[in-house]
């Protein structure tokens, strides 16, 4: 990040930047931006973007990666097992029970819950919620923590996150 020389703002309000490389800008929204159409303008040296129109809304899930307990990717070589406990790498869930600012890493002397209540689905039946707030030391990171189902078959499962009713994408899921 240090070596773009740019900014992007939504709303009109300044965005902390989290990736930059080739294949584009990823940035978080700041919280002062209210739910309801707006746009994003992206900024470098050649000057500015035409604005982009968007929605921001209250929680849009979103899954980027599933773990078990220890760290480890769930995977096929390493599938979830019923009654285990997963973490669930998200974003979109909505705000945090905490003031800390837009930009900042969640703190990691305490663990910051969600405001939003959050629901799980594997294979289309709600699953055991045990937790969710924000990832210790992440910047726009979330964490579910979700308990899966005994008795599943074997086999990929998909795995969605849902806030007022709205599921976001799927997430295929290993199950032994």
């Amino acid at each position: 990040i240090e070596s773009y020389n740019g900014a992007v703002t939504v709303g009109g309000v300044p965005a902390p930047l989290l990736i930059v490389s080739n294949a584009g800008v990823w940035f978080q929204t700041p919280a002062e931006v209210l739910s309801g159409p707006t746009a994003v303008v992206v900024k470098d040296a050649a000057g500015s973007s035409h604005e982009w129109p968007i929605e921001v809304r209250a929680a849009s899930p979103g899954i980027f990666a599933v773990t078990h307990a220890n760290g480890s990717l769930v995977t096929q070589t390493s599938p979830a097992e019923g009654g285990e406990v997963l973490v669930a790498w998200a974003t979109g869930l909505g705000r945090a029970q905490s003031d800390d600012g837009t930009g900042q890493a969640a703190p990691l002397n305490r663990l910051v819950t969600l405001k939003n209540s959050i629901t799980a689905m594997i294979g289309g039946a709600l699953t055991d919620v045990v937790w969710s707030g924000l990832a210790p030391g992440y910047v726009a990171m979330q964490e579910v923590l979700i308990r899966v189902p005994q008795g599943l078959p074997s086999g990929t499962w998909g795995l969605r996150l849902a806030v007022f009713g709205d599921a976001g994408g799927g997430y295929g899921l290993a199950i032994r």
